[in-house]
């Protein structure tokens, strides 16, 4: 009888210890928001340590508002080439996209400014040449391309919602810059609307940080710097909110063929 007692306890310790080990491993696969991006995302300049993510950042924001665990993988500097490289290589920005029930897209504000750096450099002050120099260096940088074919990839890995972020002017209404990327950004943000809209049902959504950030530039932009103020990341994580509401709203309808 001690026999078969000892037998029973250990069967229900094996069992005990098997239904952690699923249970744990059930925590690790829950779904999360997946943040991708450059240092926008990251909530770069918000805290002194610039060497984690800030907890102000606005994926994080938008994780604490629907009670979802967030993994940010933005990093600080890196162009649409970079996170291209990611998507398509590292394993773990893979397996992270494969387990999200939401990704966030915000890249290519470093392309933009290698682009405005570049034409100020080859115009030499020749304000007639400028802008259509900027232009071209934008065509150049192959902002677009990179970034669409950072969706495709996406899209590949899962069928979860992605925003994508559009660009905001990152200067102060008393920057000689602010009329510049004032007229740009548009047309920029234009091409990213069409981008999306060719496949509006592949799950890809165009979150309209442009217009967001238009009125207020001195409340979302940190004076002498291009990064969102806390209250910049706030608006951030309640237009991605907004996004998310009017998708589930709308309901997942999914293209055959991927971006």
């Amino acid at each position: 009888m001690v026999r078969i007692a000892k037998v029973f306890l250990l069967f229900l310790l094996a069992g005990l210890v098997f239904s952690s080990h699923v249970m744990a491993h059930t925590q690790l696969k829950q779904p999360t928001l997946v943040a991708l991006g450059d240092s926008i995302p990251f909530g770069f300049n918000l805290a002194e340590d610039h060497s984690k993510v800030s907890d102000g950042a606005f994926p994080l924001l938008i994780g604490e508002m629907k009670n979802k665990r967030v993994k940010n993988l933005g990093v600080p500097m890196w162009k649409t080439g970079d996170l291209l490289q990611a998507v398509q290589e590292d394993h773990m920005f893979r397996e992270s996209i494969r387990e999200a029930e939401v990704v966030t897209v915000t890249v290519g504000s470093n392309d933009l400014l290698q682009a405005l750096h570049d034409a100020f450099v080859r115009s030499f002050f020749n304000s007639d040449k400028f802008q259509e120099y900027l232009y071209e260096e934008i065509e150049r940088s192959n902002l677009y391309d990179q970034l669409e074919e950072t969706l495709r990839e996406i899209r590949l890995l899962t069928d979860a919602p992605v925003l994508l972020y559009n660009f905001y002017n990152p200067f102060q209404d008393n920057d000689p810059l602010y009329p510049v990327a004032l007229h740009v950004l548009p047309n920029v943000n234009s091409t990213l609307k069409e981008m999306v809209e060719e496949c509006r049902h592949a799950g890809v959504y165009l979150v309209d940080a442009f217009d967001a950030f238009q009125f207020s530039p001195k409340d979302y932009v940190l004076p002498f710097d291009i990064h969102p103020t806390f209250y910049g990341h706030q608006r951030l994580a309640e237009i991605g909110l907004e996004t998310i509401y009017n998708v589930n709203l709308e309901g997942e309808v999914f293209c055959t063929d991927p971006l």
